[in-house]
């Protein structure tokens, strides 16, 4: 789990001289006393105290809403709070109480920790603070009250705060807010704000994983500095930025702690409903590879967002596999409020622009509509990966550069080219941070360098777009309900296929002849045989078949089968077949992924053969396209297939057989089957049984199919307990099968 510090900014000094490290619990240290000497002469007690994020204050009202504060019952607890935070604002870190008549028991200790942790967690501009102190005399009367500083504000070698470091670090924490206030604008709807904020935090900061893995995380990491100034934050970070931004937009909103999972987020009120945010896990940390699939050489995909902890309900944050959090927070009830939102199946962050929102739903797909998900346009962008709005003008890229995108047009410019500045690199990671672009490159065999990618000049690109049916677009990428898009086509990027002659190749004076050679040469390896040569052109110049049904002659033929080749040789072979080019590694990965779901190869080959630059090479060769009809069951529903490969790996461990993924495809597309009662057959199988799993193994692989996560001690134990209660594991399955989790991975793959 992301972990966040439990003594928010360093709280949980021992004595005024020790402070605890970044990451520990509260539990971890005790509250230490320390003798000293007061001003008067008279011999004092100092005893430091541990502060406590998640009870966000401890008293009355646990959650802090932006335009208001809770006040006190009593009188002393209201004059406390006011000179402490009066204190912290006029940089004045010793308080004389000594006149508010406290004395040191358990019920006024608690009342300062409480005040003190509530003081912070309410403003991030505490960032230097580490702890408190108190000092009282024999008598047990507090005297006064001491805000202590990180050691890392402190003047060399005294313990005498810095006050004009602090100062000026404060001016440039509080400057780098009002800048990031400005990804909201005046005409967003609440949830809009919401939103923009959200995902500003996470297009600007990275998780500082590397310091959290090595326990080096410095105070600046678990606060707003982290996220506006340095870039780099764990989730405490995270939190407190949203939380503050939320404060200046008068949003009410609080803070979340788990302690169980060492993780902090918010909540957010809109409408009169509370709901989850957390921008941490929607920043995910990715090892060695970007979402895209390329390779990476830290932990962080800069440019990449998700929303799936993004405005959720209490059961929906459980299901992703949150647990434990604080009791006196919010309830936030089930809502489908947001499920048909413009944000909710978005894979990119999203960006606002003259009241739309911009956004990729799938690679190559660019999106335009308004935030509650109506007048929605789709417009093609070849290969692209990543989508930012940097002024005015949104830009995405792809493996081989940056384009420029006119939304009024849908057409697409070249802004940077790979080839033309880094030779023989691949741009993996594209983002924009501090008004500028960002690229990561890879040469491709481990050397990566990050870079501000500036302009190497325009070329306009074809346009076109489409609308929400799913038809076919003007330059011929294709995508639909199914959020495949068609067969790695780079149209609309730069670099056409290349159709000059392979000088390796035969010429023939009959185009339809050298079309066929053609085919032999790419698909089978060798030159075409003189009687294999005539009977396909003659079956092409007949009209008995068109090109797209003798190149699938070709590869269903047992020669091409015998070859035994790998699914990337396979995509390649397509690539040099279809778009007369060798792969780009985007679009390679994306259909290695489509083979990985499940989905056959002829499926895969339907997608190239029947896009455009295969159109386009038939045209050239005087024929047809034509069209592959796909009759396997396994090819009719993406989601079926890829719910059903999901239970064999899960359940079987192993991968599915094309026969029995086929039966089971037949057995959900006709309705003889539900998603749960396939599942049962999968779980109760004598294959599955044949694996003698005990309760706990069984339980486990539960969580993983039904839950997609694995189990939580907790979980396990109170199921297990089912079991050993004299419950079959029927009954164990049935509660899993029938959860929400499970409801949830069924909506996603469009199944019942």
């Amino acid at each position: 789990m992301k972990g966040f510090k439990y003594l928010i900014g360093g709280l949980g000094a021992v004595l005024i001289l020790f402070f605890a490290m970044p990451g520990a619990y509260a539990s971890d240290f005790e509250d230490g006393v320390e003798a000293v000497t007061a001003d008067s002469g008279d011999e004092m007690w100092e005893e430091a105290l541990s502060l406590n994020i998640n009870h966000l204050g401890g008293y009355e009202s646990a959650y802090m809403f932006a335009n208001e504060i809770s006040t006190f019952a009593l009188d002393v607890e209201s004059v406390l709070r006011q000179e402490l935070a009066s204190a912290l604002e006029q940089f004045v870190f010793q308080v004389d109480v000594s006149d508010l008549g406290l004395k040191r028991d358990s019920a006024t200790v608690q009342m300062l920790t409480d005040i003190a942790s509530d003081i912070l967690n309410s403003d991030y501009r505490y960032f230097y603070i580490s702890g408190f102190s108190y000092l009282y005399d024999q008598n047990d009367n507090i005297a006064s009250v001491r805000w202590t500083c990180d050691s890392s504000y402190l003047i060399s070698g005294t313990q005498e705060p810095d006050v004009d470091r602090i100062k000026g670090e404060l001016s440039e924490l509080e400057a780098a807010l009002d800048k990031a206030l400005d990804c909201v604008d005046s005409r967003m709807t609440v949830v809009e704000k919401v939103l923009a904020v959200h995902d500003y935090i996470v297009r600007v900061c990275d998780y500082d994983q590397e310091n959290y893995v090595n326990n080096t995380v410095s105070v600046h990491s678990y606060s707003a500095w982290g996220v506006l100034i340095d870039g780099k934050a764990v989730c405490q970070g995270y939190a407190e930025t949203f939380g503050a931004m939320m404060k200046a937009l008068g949003i009410d909103s609080c803070l979340v702690a788990s302690p169980s999972m060492n993780h902090i987020w918010n909540m957010v009120y809109i409408d009169g409903v509370w709901y989850h945010v957390d921008a941490t896990w929607d920043d995910p940390v990715l090892y060695g590879t970007t979402a895209m699939g390329l390779p990476n050489n830290d932990y962080a995909d800069e440019g990449y967002c998700v929303h799936k902890s993004f405005l959720k309900s209490d059961s929906e944050m459980t299901a992703l596999g949150y647990f434990s959090w604080d009791d006196d927070v919010p309830d936030a009830p089930v809502s489908q409020a947001f499920n048909s939102y413009c944000f909710y199946n978005a894979a990119s962050d999203m960006s606002y622009y003259n009241t739309y929102w911009y956004y990729l739903q799938s690679p190559g797909t660019i999106c335009r509509a308004k935030i509650d998900g109506s007048d929605k346009q789709n417009f093609s962008a070849g290969d692209g990966a990543y989508l930012h709005l940097l002024g005015n003008v949104l830009y995405y890229s792809d493996s081989k550069g940056v384009y420029s995108f006119d939304p009024a047009r849908g057409s697409s410019a070249v802004y940077f080219s790979v080839d033309k500045t880094y030779p023989g690199y691949t741009l993996t990671e594209f983002a924009v941070k501090n008004d500028q672009m960002i690229g990561v490159l890879w040469d491709g065999s481990g050397k990566f360098l990050r870079v501000v990618l500036e302009e190497t000049g325009p070329a306009e690109l074809e346009s076109g777009s489409q609308t929400e049916n799913g038809t076919q677009t003007e330059n011929g990428t294709q995508t639909g309900d199914s959020g495949q898009t068609g067969g790695g086509s780079q149209t609309g990027t730069p670099g056409q296929p290349d159709t000059s002659e392979d000088p390796g190749m035969q010429a023939y004076d009959d185009p339809v002849e050298e079309f066929v050679a053609r085919l032999y040469e790419y698909i089978l390896d060798r030159s075409p045989d003189p009687s294999g040569l005539a009977s396909w052109t003659k079956v092409l110049k007949e009209g008995r078949e068109q090109g797209a049904k003798v190149a699938q002659g070709f590869i269903d033929s047992d020669e091409f089968k015998a070859r035994t080749i790998s699914g990337e040789e396979y995509l390649k072979i397509l690539y040099r077949t279809f778009f007369d080019r060798e792969p780009d590694a985007s679009g390679l990965q994306a259909w290695l992924n489509v083979l990985d779901d499940g989905l056959s190869r002829l499926h895969v080959f339907k997608g190239f053969a029947e896009s455009d630059e295969f159109t386009e090479i038939c045209r050239e060769y005087g024929i047809h396209r034509g069209n592959v009809a796909l009759t396997a069951p396994r090819d009719q529903n993406e989601g079926v297939t890829k719910f059903l490969v999901r239970c064999y790996r899960l359940c079987l461990g192993r991968e599915a057989d094309e026969d029995g993924l086929n039966a089971w495809c037949t057995q959900i597309l006709t309705g003889a089957n539900t998603a749960k009662e396939a599942a049962w057959g999968f779980v109760f199988s004598n294959e599955f049984k044949g694996k003698n799993l005990s309760d706990q193994e069984f339980v486990k692989v539960l969580y993983r199919v039904f839950m997609d996560r694995e189990a939580d001690a907790d979980g396990l134990n109170a199921w297990i307990r089912v079991l050993e209660s004299g419950q079959g594991r029927e009954h164990v399955f049935n509660g899993f099968a029938d959860s929400l989790e499970f409801q949830e991975i069924c909506r996603e793959y469009g199944i019942q």
